[in-house]
């Protein structure tokens, strides 16, 4: 029971409630925490809306209520609801309370798997005698999830290794899963490590699992335990295998054939296992597998910088086979095992390297060569033709007189082919300007710049035509491309520039998509042209202006084009109020247009019943087609521009249904774009591309928005089909008696007393 006194009635919480998560952050912002219930503040600890799990943490935090933080470690032992977990345990981090405190009442009420696992480390963190007892007590207890989060606390005291290593003993795979993984993550001291080593080996016939029978063949590596490593010599798993065989070959106990069966096998894992000296210099190069090739280079180079004898084999003709790989890291690799002044081969090879494609390659290569005594006098013997270019890069490094005057001879010279001559010539600007002054005939040479114009006033920009396709957004004034491009999935900005060029003027931004934030601040100067649709996920007038003046930042603009209240669920996210402080945005030329987007279609036609919101962007599909009676009508009827989004209904309409044969034809996103862009009212849909080739075949849709009407029928009768297995998934899973949301509630009844 809580040990807080009862809040006097005159402080209760006035009803915060709401479905629109928006509505509740402004209202929640407005309240001192001391006047919210701790089961609210933890329930919204595993809302979706972010702003909000963020609020409710920090308002439990101002409480400094042991009970709650009680209360909020029940979300630890829900872990199908997003985000909970991850709420919750960021608000223990930054506990108001004691740790010690919290861990104490935890270890003393009934147990719970979460919040056991979290008290058990602070135990263990904390070094705590108590509460380590507590711990061990409870890593013996009747319920398997117990004993496997009192373990994973205990796993980190060293005190506790007895009991940990005594739970492989455990019936339970999972419970002994936490025992592995205190053993894969290696312990520290000598001593602790032979000590888990020599359970794993008393433990191995009982092991059943690859993960067991791995780690089992890890300790009697650790042990050199050869009867288990043979054994797991055997094992019908590759991974088992390589582990026992590269200890064995470790210590020379792998028998010739074994070894030989592995060079040949078709597993990478397997030839790493057993590679030496002698297969690394066919391995180099020859190996399919670019992890064996890399390894068994790395074994030469490691062989190399070891003080070598006469019988030691030659690493040159490895070292020069390597700087022609196919492979970047395996050419800056070989530098390494390459020496300019053992032989030309060698300094041709490293000349060739300081000019490769690949940045790593080319560092590696100057690394040598700078090092390199006697350069100069070596680079006089190399007359390649391929070379020279290289030659001549390396010859004029330090840009003095000497270099200068060999320069200048080689300019003049009539042996000079014309393509060194013009490399060359752009060597000539590694030289410092008053160096040049005294050696006319090579400054003559060096590349001048273009001559810069003179800067003439700029001239306004007369506006673009509009592209053919673009459609009127309502009555705003502002004119969209059938498609608004979001920047969700793309992670450059070239495909953004593809979509402008090809006829796409709408995107749609929110502040972590970085690439698109790129492309808009490059487009400054062509701001007219681009239409930006941004948004808010919060409610109030405060933080409205907050966010349009943050976007408007990042951006590196005046103005937002439109401006939408992200994600509406209920009414009172579109007060009145709301709405005055968009009218005002837009009145001081920080917003040209604004309005909402929703799921909710019954919502947004009422809510413009009640105000000329200008834009609505909505939920439209084949598969979700209610808004063509419902919303559009009204929408189109009162000047409201239409945005639709999820027209792919998130990509289900792509895919077969049981009722349709597997070689039917299905629709294509673009099907789906035209399907909703035919339906009157709508200015434009939203697609978020995932790849430069998806966005590719979206753009198609700017030739012709439009789906030939004989083609709506069969598009209308798939959407059906796609919606009926909606349902059908609806009531088996997400609404089913016992789900997330349910089971949560449940475990906070059992907290009513707090």
């Amino acid at each position: 029971m809580s040990t807080r006194e009862p809040t006097p009635p005159d402080r209760l919480a006035p009803d915060l409630g709401n479905e629109d998560p928006a509505v509740v952050t402004a209202r929640l912002e407005a309240t001192p925490a001391a006047r919210v219930s701790a089961r609210e503040l933890v329930e919204w600890l595993g809302d979706p809306h972010e702003p909000l799990r963020e609020l409710a943490r920090r308002r439990l935090r101002e409480r400094q209520d042991l009970d709650a933080l009680r209360l909020a470690l029940r979300w630890l032992d829900e872990p199908r609801v997003p985000h909970a977990a991850q709420a919750a345990y960021a608000l223990m981090e930054r506990a108001p309370v004691e740790d010690v405190v919290l861990a104490a009442r935890v270890l003393e009420e009934a147990p719970r798997p979460g919040a056991v696992a979290w008290a058990t480390r602070v135990a263990a963190r904390r070094a705590h005698p108590a509460l380590l007892a507590r711990s061990r007590v409870l890593a013996r207890h009747l319920e398997p999830s117990i004993r496997r989060a009192a373990l994973a606390g205990l796993a980190s005291d060293p005190d506790s290794r007895e009991v940990l290593l005594a739970a492989l003993a455990d019936p339970e795979e999972a419970v002994r899963a936490e025992v592995l993984t205190a053993w894969e993550r290696r312990p520290p001291a000598r001593i602790a490590a032979e000590a888990f080593a020599r359970a794993l080996v008393a433990f191995a016939p009982h092991a059943r699992s690859t993960r067991e029978r791995r780690a089992v063949a890890t300790a009697a590596a650790l042990l050199n335990d050869e009867s288990l490593l043979e054994l797991a010599s055997r094992d019908e798993d590759a991974s088992v295998r390589a582990v026992a065989l590269t200890a064995r070959a470790r210590n020379g106990t792998l028998r010739a054939e074994e070894r030989a069966h592995a060079e040949g096998h078709e597993d990478p894992w397997l030839r790493l296992a057993v590679l030496d000296l002698s297969t690394a210099r066919r391995a180099c190069v020859e190996d399919p597998d670019p992890s064996v090739r890399r390894a068994a280079l790395d074994l030469w180079v490691a062989w190399n910088r070891q003080p070598s004898d006469d019988d030691a084999p030659e690493p040159r003709d490895v070292a020069l086979a390597c700087a022609q790989s196919p492979d970047p890291w395996v050419r800056a690799r070989a530098c390494d095992l390459l020496d300019p002044t053992r032989a030309p081969e060698e300094l041709h090879a490293l000349l060739r390297l300081s000019h490769d494609t690949s940045p790593m390659a080319r560092a590696a290569a100057a690394s040598v060569l700078e090092s390199c005594d006697g350069l100069d006098a070596r680079l006089d013997t190399v007359d390649a033709p391929d070379l020279q270019p290289a030659v001549w890069t390396w010859r004029l490094r330090h840009a003095n007189a000497t270099a200068l005057q060999r320069l200048s001879a080689a300019l003049d010279s009539a042996a000079t082919s014309d393509e060194l001559t013009a490399h060359l010539e752009a060597l000539t600007l590694v030289f410092p300007d008053d160096a040049l002054a005294d050696a006319p005939s090579v400054a003559r040479h060096r590349p001048t710049p273009a001559p810069k114009r003179p800067r003439t006033p700029a001239m306004p920009r007369p506006r673009p035509e509009a592209h053919a396709s673009w459609r009127p957004l309502g009555t705003t004034g502002l004119r969209v491309s059938p498609l608004v491009l979001s920047g969700a999935n793309l992670t450059t900005p070239e495909p953004f520039f593809e979509a402008r060029d090809a006829g796409v003027n709408a995107f749609f931004w929110e502040p972590r998509y970085t690439a698109l934030t790129r492309f808009l601040r490059a487009q400054r100067d062509r701001r007219d042209e681009l239409v930006v649709v941004a948004g808010t996920y919060h409610a109030g007038e405060a933080a409205l202006r907050r966010d349009v003046e943050s976007a408007l930042r990042r951006l590196r603009t005046t103005c937002l084009d439109v401006f939408l209240l992200f994600w509406v669920r209920s009414p009172e996210r579109l007060s009145d109020g709301d709405f005055a402080a968009l009218e005002r945005l837009r009145a001081e030329g920080k917003v040209r247009a604004f309005g909402f987007s929703t799921h909710l279609r019954d919502l947004a036609r009422e809510a413009l019943h009640r105000a000329p919101w200008p834009v609505v962007m909505t939920r439209h599909s084949a598969a979700h087609p209610g808004a063509e009676a419902a919303l559009l009508p009204e929408a189109q009827a009162r000047g409201t521009g239409v945005l639709t989004f999820s027209t792919t209904c998130y990509g289900r309409l792509l895919r077969p249904t049981p009722e349709v044969a597997p070689d039917a034809v299905l629709p294509s996103a673009v099907d789906c774009y035209r399907y909703s862009l035919s339906q009157p009212g709508v200015s434009a849909s939203l697609t978020a591309p995932r790849s430069w080739s998806e966005l590719r075949h979206n753009l198609d849709v700017l030739a012709r928005p439009r789906m030939e009407p004989d083609a709506l029928p069969a598009m209308r009768a798939h959407g059906e089909r796609v919606r009926a297995r909606e349902r059908e998934l609806d009531a088996r899973v997400r609404r089913a008696p016992g789900g997330p949301r349910e089971a949560l509630l449940a475990l906070l009844e059992e907290g009513e007393g707090v």
